[in-house]
């Protein structure tokens, strides 16, 4: 009983949030779908996952080459008495076989803190999957009761105009000002794994807790609204009008006369679904929006500087969702309570895994491994220059002579 108990104080929060939210998911999913059939599911599911892993697709490079990095230091070590000419070049190959039998059981703890960094993926890329096949089956249901005319109608009633259209017309704006709202509502997949790897290696938990629950959080709030108000992005409603539908006499005069410049023209050919099929109903509110509130929100929390670089992000591309005519403003103003309310629910259960949570051997070895990623981050330029060192016609360092003299520093460590 107490070895239960242990392992149920041993699951974090966020853990126990994406384990209930995914069983919800699933049971939502087969309500929908009583004629499940397995191998679909699982099919589908496996199709789902690189959707829902485009989120922290950088985090995943970063493991890549942190790997590659690990590699490379542990090379330059075993070799540097050769290249140091402390040894013979014979001694050193025969010793080489040695140094790696020894170095085994090291490499062996590398491989189990690998594992704890890619731990916190298996729930987060189980919750995606879900949501993305979710939606993906939302999206098909209810494509006849889709109220894209209801938010054209409410953006026009606030500025008068419908400015997913009037904005983006290339007289508006010209040159290279399109590409900044572009690149940054791209962004974004970019920003969640900044934030991910910054907030897991810091060594403060709570930072990356909160930033796990308040994204999931923010997607299970949404949830009921894109069940009870589907709509289509603008782009899929009137640009291609996905399901050939009868356009509002009031629109289908706009979207004739729509003239973006080049930039938008090559974003809506990459994004957008063509007609004839299942364009996703998930517009109203914004994740752009609502997940880009959350990352500035925590990284200012984490560090205030970074305002000045994530503030400017977040509005080129809160602008950009509907200047590129992904989404209503409407779906921003809905996006903002979204993301208050996750931050909010957050911070509660943050509390709460306080009360129960007990730090066990596996907390140590991950606060030694998050510490090991800083210095081995640290020794990121050093390894840069190194590589890069340039040698003078004589062959000496372009130091002076003193300091070319001196031992070279060694190393040590669906869419949303």
């Amino acid at each position: 009983m107490n070895k239960i108990k242990n392992i149920l104080q041993s699951i974090r929060i966020e853990e126990y949030l994406l384990l209930i939210f995914s069983i919800f998911l699933f049971f939502f999913y087969f309500v929908l779908n009583p004629q499940l059939i397995w191998w679909t599911f699982f099919k589908n599911g496996f199709e789902n996952i690189a959707l829902g892993a485009r989120y922290f697709l950088l985090s995943f490079i970063f493991i890549f080459f942190y790997i590659l990095f690990k590699i490379y230091l542990y090379l330059i070590k075993s070799m540097s008495p050769f290249v140091e000419k402390k040894d013979s070049f014979k001694n050193t190959i025969f010793s080489l076989p040695r140094q790696f039998s020894n170095s085994w059981p090291k490499f062996k703890k590398f491989l189990v803190n690998v594992l704890f960094f890619i731990r916190p993926f298996l729930g987060v890329t189980v919750f995606f999957t879900l949501i993305n096949s979710l939606l993906g089956l939302l999206a098909v249901h209810l494509q006849e009761r889709l109220v894209d005319t209801l938010f054209a109608k409410m953006d026009e009633s606030i500025f008068g105009f419908y400015p997913f259209f009037a904005l983006s017309n290339q007289d508006v704006l010209s040159g290279k000002i399109p590409y900044l709202f572009v690149y940054s509502f791209l962004g974004l997949g970019i920003a969640m794994g900044i934030a991910w790897i910054v907030f897991y290696a810091s060594g403060q938990k709570a930072f990356f807790s909160r930033y796990i629950m308040a994204t999931v959080s923010a997607v299970m709030i949404s949830l009921p609204l894109w069940f009870c108000f589907p709509a289509n992005s603008p782009q899929n409603a009137y640009l291609n009008n996905v399901y050939n539908k009868e356009i509002d006499i009031s629109l289908s005069g706009i979207t004739k006369n729509y003239s973006p410049g080049e930039c938008i023209i090559d974003f809506h050919k990459e994004s957008g679904v063509e007609q004839g099929k299942t364009a996703p109903i998930s517009t109203m509110p914004s994740m752009h929006v609502a997940w880009a509130i959350i990352i500035i929100y925590y990284f200012f929390k984490f560090k205030k500087r970074t305002v000045f670089l994530t503030l400017p992000w977040f509005f080129f591309s809160t602008f950009g969702t509907f200047y590129l005519a992904q989404h209503y403003f409407i779906d921003i103003l809905v996006a903002l309570p979204v993301a208050f309310i996750s931050i909010w629910l957050a911070g509660i259960l943050i509390k709460l895994e306080k009360k129960y949570y007990s730090l066990n051997r596996m907390d140590i070895q991950e606060s030694k491994f998050k510490s090991q990623i800083r210095k081995d981050l640290a020794k990121i330029p050093q390894a840069i220059k190194t590589i890069m060192r340039i040698k003078d016609p004589k062959g000496q360092s372009s130091q002076s002579s003193s300091s070319s003299s001196a031992a070279p520093t060694g190393y040590k460590s669906g869419d949303l």
